[in-house]
C-alpha cells in the first residue's frame, strides 16, 4: 500500500488562494456529481492511498426454490477477494442492476438507497429467504432479478460490482400458448403482420420497435414502472388482441429492422414465453446518381421569431437525403466551405429525428431577415452511394429590425410532431436482506 500525505494547511492554503474568501468546507466531489463535505476545521490530513488488484465478493448461484410460506429460497456462494475487506448485497429487478455499472453507484443504491448491511466473511451454500427486492417489490413468478454485490477495500471504499441474474420460475402456466406470425404485406415504410393464437392461448399482446430499442426502453424504464419482467412491459404498452387478427405500423424508416414484441396469456392470464418476430422493410431509391432539388418558399414570422420554409426534392434514385441551411458568411469560412457541409451532412446524427429525410422534405427553419444563406442537401442511392452536393443561395426579405444577429446554423422549427411520454415516479418500500449459513 501507497500512501501520499497532504498537511492540512497546504490544502487550506490553496483553498484560500483560489477564492475571493476563505473556505471552511471541503468538498470531495465523485464523477457523478455526488459530494461529501468536511469541515476544514476538522481536517488533520489527506491521504492517498493505493490498493492493488480487484475488490468484489464474487458469487456462485446454485439455485432459487419456492417454499411453502410464500418466500423464495436463494443459494449461493459468496467468496471475496485478497483485496476485499467486506461487501453489501442485494435483490434487485435486472432492469435496474443493469443500470447500476460501477461501485460508486452501487454503494450509493444498497448502502443509503436500500440500507444494507456490511458482510465481512465469505458464504459456502448460503441461502437468503425473501418474498421482495431490496426495493420493496414482490418477487413474481416469471421475473427477472438480480443479485448484486459490491466489495470494499481496507478503508471502507466501494471496489468492484458482481451481478448474477436469475428468473423466478414459473410452473403454472397452463398448456403452451404460442402465436404464429406471418409478414402479410412489407413496403418502405409500413409492416403488415398476421397473427394466429393457438387454443391455450386466451388473449395476447403486440408491440414493435426498433432493432434494439425494446432492450433500451426496459433498462430505461422497468424500474420506474416496476417491470418484473420483459413480458409486463409488453402488457403494459402493447395492443392487446383476441383470436387471429392482423396489425398495421406505418411512418417507418425504409430499409430497416424492426422487432415485434408478442406476449400470449394463458387460460387464467398466466404469461407465456415471449415470442419475437423480426422483419426489415423495404429499401427506396435506385442504383443511380443521387441528386435533391431545392426550392426556396415562404420567408415568415415576427421580430425574434422568423423562420423560412425550404423544400427538398429527392429523385427517384434517393435512398434518403440530409438537408440544412448555413449563412453565406460561415459557408465561406474555412472550416466549411463545399468540403465542410459535406462532411457534415454525410456525418450520422443519432439524436437528430430529423436527420435522416426519405422523401419530399418541406422544412420550417429559424432564420433571420436581410441575411443571406445556403441551402444543402447530398442524397445517396440504395447502394449507399453519396450523390454530389447540392447548394441554392437566397436572401432573406428585410423585416422588423432585431439586434440579435443571424445563426450560423439555424435549426429546424418543432412541428409539434414529437411526443413526450410523462413518467410518474415510484417510491418503494426498502427490504433489507439478510444471509443465513
Amino acid at each position: 500500500m501507497k500512501r501520499l500525505l497532504f498537511s492540512a494547511m497546504l490544502v487550506m492554503a490553496f483553498v484560500a488562494a483560489s477564492a475571493q474568501s476563505t473556505p471552511n468546507r471541503m468538498l470531495v466531489i465523485d464523477k457523478d456529481g455526488y459530494f461529501k463535505g468536511f469541515g476544514i476545521e476538522n481536517i488533520d490530513s489527506i491521504i492517498f492511498a493505493s490498493v492493488e488488484g480487484k475488490i468484489a465478493a464474487e458469487m456462485t448461484f446454485s439455485g432459487v426454490t419456492e417454499e411453502a410460506d410464500g418466500n423464495y429460497k436463494i443459494t449461493l456462494d459468496i467468496t471475496k477477494t485478497e483485496s476485499c475487506q467486506a461487501f453489501r448485497i442485494g435483490i434487485l429487478p435486472t432492469a435496474v442492476a443493469m443500470s447500476i455499472k460501477d461501485g460508486s453507484t452501487a454503494d450509493r443504491y444498497l448502502k443509503d438507497y436500500c440500507n444494507e448491511v456490511l458482510y465481512y466473511d465469505d458464504f459456502s451454500g448460503a441461502t437468503i429467504r425473501t418474498n421482495a427486492t431490496s426495493l420493496g417489490q414482490e418477487l413474481v413468478k416469471g421475473g427477472e432479478y438480480s443479485i448484486l454485490t459490491v466489495g470494499y477495500d481496507e478503508y471502507n471504499v466501494a471496489g468492484d460490482v458482481e451481478r448474477v441474474d436469475f428468473v423466478i420460475p414459473n410452473p403454472d402456466i397452463v398448456g403452451t400458448p404460442n402465436v404464429a406470425w406471418k409478414a402479410t404485406e412489407v413496403g418502405s415504410s409500413n409492416i403488415n403482420v398476421s397473427f394466429t393464437p393457438n387454443s391455450d392461448v386466451s388473449s395476447y399482446y403486440v408491440c414493435l420497435y426498433g432493432d434494439g430499442e425494446f432492450d433500451t426502453y426496459y433498462e430505461m424504464f422497468a424500474g420506474m414502472y416496476q417491470f418484473a419482467n420483459r413480458g409486463d412491459m409488453v402488457k403494459a404498452w402493447g395492443v392487446e388482441m383476441n383470436g387471429n387478427g392482423s396489425r398495421e405500423w406505418t411512418d417507418l424508416t425504409p430499409d430497416t429492422w424492426y422487432e415485434i414484441y408478442i406476449l400470449p396469456l394463458d387460460a387464467n392470464g398466466t404469461q407465456g414465453n415471449l415470442i419475437v418476430a423480426r422483419v426489415k422493410t423495404e429499401n427506396i431509391g435506385g442504383t443511380g446518381e443521387a441528386i435533391v432539388t431545392i426550392e426556396i418558399g415562404e420567408f415568415g414570422g415576427t421580430a425574434g421569431n422568423y423562420w423560412q420554409d425550404v423544400t427538398y426534392t429527392p429523385n427517384d434514385q434517393c435512398a434518403l437525403h440530409r438537408d440544412m441551411i448555413i449563412t453565406k458568411e460561415e459557408y465561406e469560412t474555412a472550416k466549411w466551405g463545399e468540403s465542410g457541409v459535406k462532411e457534415y451532412l454525410m456525418t450520422d446524427n443519432d439524436n437528430d429525428p430529423d436527420w435522416n429525410q426519405y422523401g419530399v422534405d418541406v422544412a420550417k427553419w429559424i432564420a433571420s431577415p436581410n441575411t443571406t444563406y445556403i441551402a444543402a442537401s447530398i442524397a445517396k442511392n440504395a447502394n449507399n452511394e453519396w450523390g454530389p452536393l447540392t447548394t441554392k443561395e437566397f436572401t432573406t426579405p428585410s423585416g422588423t429590425s432585431s439586434k440579435t444577429p443571424a445563426v450560423s446554423l439555424p435549426i429546424r422549427i418543432n412541428n409539434g410532431n414529437n411526443k413526450t411520454t410523462s413518467l410518474k415516479g415510484v417510491v418503494p418500500t426498502i427490504q433489507r436482506l439478510k444471509i443465513e449459513n
